[in-house]
């Protein structure tokens, strides 16, 4: 299953209504098979612009980001579970990248630059530069005396 960010912007309410509502959106996700790994609380803040939902003006709003695993055809159905909850004025998703594993090579940096095998790779590449780049001198001098 891939990875997704839904971040959300609730409306101004009271503290009960804003976690009825967080817990109504994250219960319509485990019940559709999703895997919830976070849900981050990004604070209230001034919507950037006045945002107009279901019939009332918007201007400051409840940030917040879910962090999950489901399929492509939960999103569907997320969005449409969405679009009718009236406590939600925005929302966007992101579908997150595998992260790539990191090789550690810190034995190898402990390492005399010398004995490093990248600076040896990089001594033998520099050493075949040089013997490729070297020619012979030629003297096109012209034969004109002064």
């Amino acid at each position: 299953m891939p990875g997704y960010e839904l971040t959300l912007i609730m409306r101004t309410m009271n503290k009960p209504e804003l976690i009825s509502a967080l817990k109504r959106t994250g219960e319509f996700m485990l019940q559709n098979g999703a895997v919830l790994r976070k849900i981050e609380n990004l604070g209230t803040k001034e919507l950037p612009l006045k945002m107009y939902r279901h019939g009332q003006t918007h201007t400051s709003g409840s940030y917040f980001l879910f962090t999950f695993d489901s399929s492509i055809n939960l999103q569907r159905q997320l969005v449409d579970e969405i679009k009718r909850d009236v406590d939600i004025v925005r929302n966007y998703f992101v579908t997150q990248k595998p992260v790539k594993p990191i090789e550690c090579t810190l034995d190898d940096e402990f390492l005399p630059p010398a004995y490093r095998s990248s600076v040896k790779k990089l001594m033998e590449e520099a050493k075949d530069d040089k013997r490729k780049k070297k020619k012979p001198t030629v003297w096109n001098l012209p034969n004109i005396p002064f």
